[in-house]
């Protein structure tokens, strides 16, 4: 049975008044079976007119789609428009690229109203339409604007925010899966970014498995999965959600510290790898497995030596294939909508197979949703231990990890994202 979808929808005009606007904004609300959805989800997009409530009478007229601007039928669009949702809450601009450019008025005839009609699909369910049509009442004083004489509105008079825009040089974005999102098949498929990157980027992910702690313990990427727009990866088993954190490769200065990122082809047991320019102490190392195949289950990939300012070590389960690493300063990061905190926990003298909550800094204390969270095993003396780490629970104030076996330390990476 498909989920039960619902969307509350808040429309806004749009902030730039100097010529008539090209572009709508618009935010909405997604729950799924009456929970609130986070993921990313791909959105389809209708504006037309009609003179009747219950649009019953054939009296509508398309005037807009996401991917056509001289629209002929009410169809539903052939292209969608991905979006990243978080709680719930999701933004664009309708119009703006890649979508069709709105027509130059909206304004409906005399005794219509204008509708916005959306589509919505999770990536489990298909695409729903969702209902009911919003009517769109803030358009006809958006399209006047450009009427308003020059700083007759002031900021004061705006009621509504933007969010931050994603921050560049480098780019960096993060965020997990849809609650549940993973099934027995154990392919996790694409996760689709908010923003494309100019190169392809690299990435890391960890599996969570709040929800009933049972579930995958591996995950890797697959070899030729990662693009500049997406992402694919598999887990050796079905679980609750899966979180990941991009950035570009190279060297990197971010809130002051130094941030390397690259891929390493993995092709002997174990493996120095070098950093391409020398941190100014051992950084904080986070590595993951790239697999060849989409049809094979993942394998695990750790840090086997101390890490030092110039090298790190990894041991792979098959060294025939491909390393993703992120390499940090130990702190805290923002950098645009995100803050993160890259840190160390020594679990030499806990047993297995979970260790002590760890405690976030208050700054990333949050009442809007968990944060996310990755982990990576850092096997310093080299004999063998914990091959996999996941997340057992996380709470807004603490999360806890899951390894394997016996090991010395697990890195973490701690995520939020300001919506």
């Amino acid at each position: 049975m498909k989920p039960l979808i619902a969307s509350v929808i808040v429309l806004a005009f749009p902030v730039a008044l100097a010529d008539v606007p090209t572009t709508l904004h618009h935010q909405g609300r997604i729950t799924v079976n009456n929970v609130n959805f986070t993921g990313t989800g791909d959105f389809k997009f209708l504006l037309f007119t009609d003179s009747d409530a219950d649009h019953g009478s054939g009296n509508e007229t398309a005037v807009w789609k996401n991917d056509e601007s001289s629209p002929s039928d009410l169809n539903e669009p052939a292209t969608s428009v991905s979006l990243a949702v978080a709680q719930g809450l999701y933004s664009l601009r309708l119009g703006e690229a890649p979508q069709s450019v709105l027509p130059s008025d909206l304004i409906p005839p005399a005794g219509e109203t204008l509708y916005l009609r959306t589509w919505f699909d999770n990536g489990i369910n298909g695409s729903q339409q969702l209902a009911p049509d919003q009517q769109i009442a803030a358009v006809v004083f958006a399209h006047a604007a450009a009427t308003v004489p020059d700083s007759s509105i002031t900021e004061s008079k705006l009621s509504f925010e933007l969010p931050p825009p994603y921050a560049t040089n480098p780019l960096v974005l993060a965020g997990n899966t849809t609650a549940g999102s993973i099934s027995a098949s154990n392919w996790g498929g694409f996760i689709h970014f908010p923003k494309n990157f100019d190169t392809t980027p690299v990435c890391i992910a960890g599996i969570d498995e709040t929800i009933d702690d049972n579930g995958g313990t591996f995950i890797a990427q697959q070899v030729n999965g990662t693009r500049s727009n997406e992402v694919a990866f598999r887990t050796n088993a079905a679980c609750d959600r899966v979180h990941w954190f991009a950035i570009e490769p190279g060297v990197h200065t971010i809130s002051g510290k130094s941030v390397m990122a690259g891929v390493e082809s993995v092709t002997s047991n174990p493996q120095v790898i070098n950093f391409p320019q020398s941190f100014a102490a051992p950084p904080i190392v986070f590595v993951m497995a790239a697999r060849p195949s989409p049809y094979n289950n993942p394998e695990w990939i750790r840090l086997n030596a101390p890490t030092t300012a110039t090298t790190f070590t990894v041991y792979a389960q098959s060294p025939t294939y491909e390393c993703h690493w992120i390499a940090m300063d130990p702190g805290e990061y923002e950098h645009g909508r995100y803050k993160w905190l890259a840190g160390s926990e020594d679990i030499s003298l806990h047993s297995p197979p979970q260790i002590p909550d760890l405690a976030f800094p208050v700054g990333f204390n949050t009442t809007e949703g968990n944060p996310g969270v990755i982990g990576t095993i850092l096997d310093t003396n080299g004999s063998g231990g914990a091959t996999w780490i996941r997340l057992r629970d996380v709470k807004p104030q603490t999360a806890q990890l899951r390894i394997g076996d016996v090991t010395e330390f697990a890195n973490y990476l701690i995520f939020l994202e300001d919506k």
